[in-house]
Formats: C-alpha cells, sequence, structure tokens
C-alpha cells in the first residue's frame, strides 16, 4: 500500500436519494475523462449501437471486431436483426453509415468506461449511490482508479509513455471526480464516477490499432456541443454536456453538489 493522503474533490450530479427498491436495474460504472493542456478531451466513439453489439457477443462473438471494421457487414446484419425486432438505434446506425446524416444512436460518443460488478454488490446496504459512491471512494480509491484506467487504456488503445499504476498512485495527492446518474433509453438507471485526469498529449500514443473503439481527441467546447446533439437525438439527458461544462468552467458550474473526501493510501 502507499504511503501518504489523497484529497477527492467529488461532485455530484446525483439528487435522487431512495434506490434501488423502484428500480428494475441500476448498473455502476467507472471511467475517466482526460484532458490536456490545451482544453481537448479524450472521447471514445463506438462502432456499433449496443443492440448489435449484444446480438453478436452472444451469436456470433468471434465475428465482433469483423463487424467493427467492415460497415457493409454492419448494415446487412442490422437489416436482418431489424426484421427480427426492431431498434431505433439499429436505424440510426444504418442511416448514419448510409448517409453519413446528422443523427447519433445512443452513446456513439462517450467517455471511456467499464461496469464496477463489486459496486453493484454493495449497492443494497446503502440508501442512495451518492452514499456507496462516497463510502466505496473513501475505502477503495485505489481499485477504482484501477479499474478505470484499465478501462481507458482498453477502450482507447492508447498508451502512456513510461506511465505505470504504482507510480501513479505513489505521486497521487488530490484528485477531482464526478459522478452522475440519469434514465437511459431502456428505462434503467445508469450511475457513473469519471475521475479527472489532465494528461501532457505528447507522452500519449496509440499502441492498439485494433482497439475497442475509435479515440478522439477534440476541443472541450466542441465536445460538449457533441454530446449535447447526441443526446437531442436520442432524447435522453446523460448529464455528459454539464460535466464537460463544470471542467470549462474551472470546476465552478453550479448545478452540482461538491464534497470533499480523503482516502489514506
Amino acid at each position: 500500500m502507499f504511503a501518504g493522503r489523497v484529497l477527492v474533490d467529488l461532485y455530484s450530479f446525483v439528487y435522487e436519494p431512495n434506490f434501488p427498491s423502484k428500480r428494475k436495474k441500476t448498473t455502476f460504472s467507472v471511467g475517466l475523462i482526460v484532458t490536456d493542456k490545451s482544453n481537448n478531451v479524450y472521447l471514445i466513439e463506438r462502432y456499433l449501437p449496443y443492440a448489435m453489439e449484444d446480438y453478436i457477443c452472444k451469436k456470433k462473438k468471434h465475428l465482433l471486431q469483423f463487424y467493427k471494421f467492415n460497415t457493409k457487414k454492419a448494415i446487412e446484419l442490422g437489416k436482418i436483426l431489424q426484421k427480427q425486432n426492431y431498434d431505433v438505434d439499429i436505424d440510426r446506425f444504418i442511416q448514419i453509415s448510409q448517409s453519413n446524416s446528422s443523427l447519433f444512436f445512443e452513446d456513439q460518443f462517450d467517455f471511456p468506461r467499464g461496469q464496477c460488478n463489486s459496486l453493484t454488490k454493495e449497492a443494497s446496504k446503502y440508501a442512495s449511490a451518492f452514499v456507496l459512491f462516497k463510502e466505496y471512494i473513501r475505502q477503495n480509491l485505489h481499485i477504482l482508479l484501477r479499474n478505470a484506467w484499465r478501462e481507458w487504456f482498453e477502450e482507447t488503445g492508447l498508451r502512456i509513455h513510461g506511465w505505470s499504476f504504482d507510480n501513479f498512485m505513489l505521486t497521487l495527492s488530490e484528485i477531482k471526480a464526478v459522478l452522475v446518474e440519469f434514465t437511459g433509453g431502456d428505462g434503467y438507471t445508469y450511475t457513473q464516477l469519471y475521475f479527472v485526469i489532465n494528461l501532457d498529449s505528447q507522452n500519449v500514443e496509440f499502441a492498439n490499432c485494433r482497439r475497442e473503439y475509435k479515440c478522439i481527441l477534440t476541443n472541450m467546447n466542441d465536445a460538449a456541443k457533441l454530446l449535447e446533439s447526441q443526446d437531442a437525438c436520442v432524447s435522453k439527458t446523460s448529464f455528459k454536456t454539464s460535466v464537460l461544462h463544470l471542467l470549462l468552467t474551472g470546476f465552478g458550474y453550479p448545478k452540482c453538489n461538491l464534497t470533499q473526501i480523503l482516502y489514506y493510501k
């Protein structure tokens, strides 16, 4: 274990205190929002909508990479699936692929993140998502950060020259995190924790040309507009645009709550 302590500034967009009794399903995920000194942010772009990825993983998992990088075949599969069980996101994907339209499918552009099963197991012990994450951060910050970094490297295909998790934790004394919660198009509740990291982009390079998703480095203002347009297209509020406004205002955005947490290494 690393000596010392870490101060975590937790900015929360979670207002609903009574879970999980009123919800069909709640998922918890952890990720990174990585920026650079030029006010750019790293986003991922998904190749396929969730419904298609889910079908391929269940029926033809060995062909997932094939469909990701073969748009023509992915469109053919999408049309077959639409005849079996219509999905609006697959319809959007087909239109986007065929005409480069201004449509988006749900979470097409996103921050890298992954589900955290240990949080799901702990959820029933706490009265709210906020209390769950606050206590988990206090006790298990290193686990959350390790998971978040792993997902970021896997989903972006990037690597950082000379970086190691042990060195990162050894020098870490403070970090900002953002907790958001929203209802997806499927009616389920999604609770997501993002740690905010600022990197020197000169030390970042692609390590895997067959990465899980496309990786985009773009200006934060442009990213906020992109995510806002995406939310409007799929008729939901994910708070991703609010998170970027929080960063752009130097964490002075008024529509969230700030809680400070001490984690002892």
